[in-house]
């Protein structure tokens, strides 16, 4: 898993607070806990680190994931503690920069999946975890800066298939420190600071990533959300809940973090349109799919040894309110879900590829994905395993047939694979999910592109820390080679 660390090192983190540590101090204090936490989990010895400060253009890359990944963590904790707080970058640019590097890989891995579905066990999970004593922003070229904003600009290859220059991996942690400091001979709270989370510099981006915003006034505050943080850092995606009709007992659930399943996973969330083999372009789409939900009760049975996906949802106001629901029924409480416009032809909602699911006695709620449109799917196993024990008629075949052509065919794959796990072997492996001609070179030729923009990127950062490097040994020349200039004045007697 990946882990991001954005740090505030404008001149304001010089400020000292009331305990004599400077907010940079401080800050370099929570990362060090944190990855003291990170190191007493067994089995979290696979973690990749990145650091960015706000530095303006490549001096703000500290340490990147295309460094060496044997030296990734002495490598990140050098540049961490040789850190200085003295520019005047913009927050909104550093945050777009780290992003772009987290995202920099992707286009290369087909992690993304465009036109085929989002299956949440296919991800490249990422967290970042910006640290800033939220004061007010003056640029270099003198400009005040009162909130933040996320330039879409420069822009890396394939950015155009994502709405927001986040993915429904990433998660945005904030920790805005407003400790109280010393300033003019008498004790107060650090000037510029918000007096909310809502104003806090990173809320909005914290909220819609599915993470968290935290507004803190001493060090104890900033080890105990570093914890929390620190308890988070499990794969996983973030979704969108929505019902059918908005009430007190099925609400929205936005930014949703769904836990990855311990068992693999088969069948994706499916796109809100209908890809076919004649698109030129795929439809950009948004970073966190919506899933619709009808809270009308059905039945969880699933048939035979079926493989069925389920990732448990983290607590959240739909999760509540069915675990209330199953809790005053006194038995589980299954609605199924839909993603509108996934098959038009049919209806605009779609027909459903799975189910929440409410424990009365485990106490947990987990989507359950399946084929999509499984309630015309099963009938069909059934018959196949009962009637016609694995070995079909020609009526069998044509209506399951009908069937596969009428789900989106990037189903397919999948079914065929979770079809073989409970011993059928009926979909010839030449039906698969065929993309348009000139989709296809879409794709191909943004993964050149970004294979480019990665080599270039690796050269203008080699670039800048050997110019850094020089302007150290300047420095170092300037201030302990060369002899001290000496004191003007002269004697008492001239």
């Amino acid at each position: 898993m990946r882990v991001a660390f954005l740090i505030d090192t404008s001149a304001s983190m010089n400020q000292r607070t009331s305990f004599g540590m400077t907010l940079l101090d401080c800050a370099k204090a929570g990362v060090e806990h944190f990855l003291l936490r990170l190191q007493r989990e067994a089995g979290n010895t696979w973690h990749q680190f990145l650091l960015c400060t706000t530095e303006e253009g490549m001096a703000g890359v500290k340490t990147s994931y295309c460094d060496n990944l044997a030296n990734n963590f002495a490598q990140f904790q050098t540049a961490l503690q040789n850190l200085t707080a003295s520019d005047t970058g913009e927050p909104g640019q550093a945050m777009k920069r780290t992003l772009d590097l987290v995202n920099m890989y992707r286009m290369t891995s087909s992690i993304d999946t465009y036109g085929r579905g989002r299956n949440p066990m296919v991800s490249d999970a990422s967290v970042i975890i910006a640290i800033t004593d939220d004061c007010v922003k003056t640029t270099a070229t003198g400009v005040t800066m009162t909130e933040m904003s996320l330039p879409m600009t420069p822009a890396l290859p394939g950015s155009e298939l994502t709405v927001e220059p986040f993915r429904w991996d990433q998660r945005v942690f904030s920790l805005h420190l407003r400790f109280p400091g010393v300033g003019h001979g008498q004790r107060g709270y650090l000037s510029n600071s918000p007096a909310n989370h809502s104003k806090a510099l990173f809320y909005g981006i914290s909220t819609v990533t599915g993470g968290k915003c935290f507004v803190l006034d001493t060090l104890k505050d900033l080890m105990l959300a570093v914890g929390e943080i620190s308890s988070k850092i499990q794969p996983g995606v973030v979704v969108n809940f929505e019902p059918e009709k908005v009430t007190a007992s099925t609400p929205n659930s936005f930014h949703t973090f769904l836990h990855a399943s311990k068992h693999g996973g088969h069948f994706p969330i499916p796109e809100a349109y209908l890809p076919d083999d004649k698109m030129e372009t795929l439809p950009p789409r948004r970073a966190q799919p919506s899933i619709r939900y009808v809270p009308t009760e059905v039945d969880a049975t699933v048939v035979g040894n079926f493989p069925v996906d389920r990732y448990e949802l983290e607590p959240c106001a739909l999760q509540r309110a069915m675990l209330q629901r199953a809790e005053s029924l006194k038995r589980d409480v299954c609605w199924q879900v839909f993603v509108p416009k996934s098959m038009p032809a049919r209806r605009s909602m779609g027909e459903p590829f799975g189910y929440l699911l409410a424990g009365h006695v485990s106490r947990t709620v987990y989507l359950c994905l399946l084929p999509y449109a499984y309630p015309r799917f099963w009938p069909l196993l059934t018959k196949l395993i009962g009637t016609h024990n694995l070995n079909p008629n020609k009526a069998w075949r044509q209506e399951f047939e009908k069937y596969l052509a009428s789900i989106p065919s990037y189903y397919i794959p999948a079914l065929r694979t979770a079809l073989k796990k409970v011993g059928v072997n009926i979909i010839p492996e030449h039906i698969d999910a065929a993309m348009s001609y000139a989709v296809g070179n879409t794709l191909t030729s943004i993964k050149k592109q970004t294979e480019q923009y990665i080599e270039r990127f690796h050269d203008n950062l080699r670039r800048a820390r050997q110019e850094q490097h020089q302007r150290i040994r300047a420095t170092h020349y300037i201030h302990h080679i060369l002899p001290p200039k000496s004191g003007g004045g002269g004697g008492k007697g001239e």
